[in-house]
């Protein structure tokens, strides 16, 4: 069965460096049931880049915008690791799941309150282990 755009995952992306433009990306757009709908880089102009490249439609500076965007379901945190327990804990509390490079966070107690928030508010913390 062929997934429509209603019934995709649309990702976000935080963090568009080289992982994600030679493995996140051309990963997720591999697979049918998710659809990339943001970018979001420290730079304009390289979000812009990617976005064109990749026919994202959207592309961003401010993780807060990407994360806020109704367009997005999923939040995929690719930054340095300092910034990941920041930025997954804003994607949880704006009601959308995260998938988050590794490490979680730089500090074991900060990743298990991550993981006792995901799971309070009922949303979806997915962890890459490389």
């Amino acid at each position: 069965m062929k997934r429509t755009s209603k019934d995709r995952i649309r990702a976000g992306l935080i963090g568009v460096g080289n992982w994600a433009r030679y493995g996140h990306i051309p990963a997720l757009q591999s697979l049918p049931e998710y659809e990339i709908t943001a970018v979001s880089s420290r730079e304009m102009v390289k979000a812009q880049e990617l976005a064109k490249n990749f026919g994202i439609r959207h592309a961003f500076t401010d993780p807060g915008q990407l994360i806020e965007h109704p367009e997005v379901d999923l939040v995929v945190v690719l930054p340095p690791a300092p910034e990941h327990a920041a930025l997954s804990r804003r994607a949880i509390d704006a009601g959308k799941d995260v998938y988050c490079e590794w490490p979680l966070t730089t500090k074991t107690t900060d990743s298990q309150n991550l993981l006792a928030h995901a799971e309070v508010t009922k949303r979806l913390l997915c962890l890459s282990y490389e």
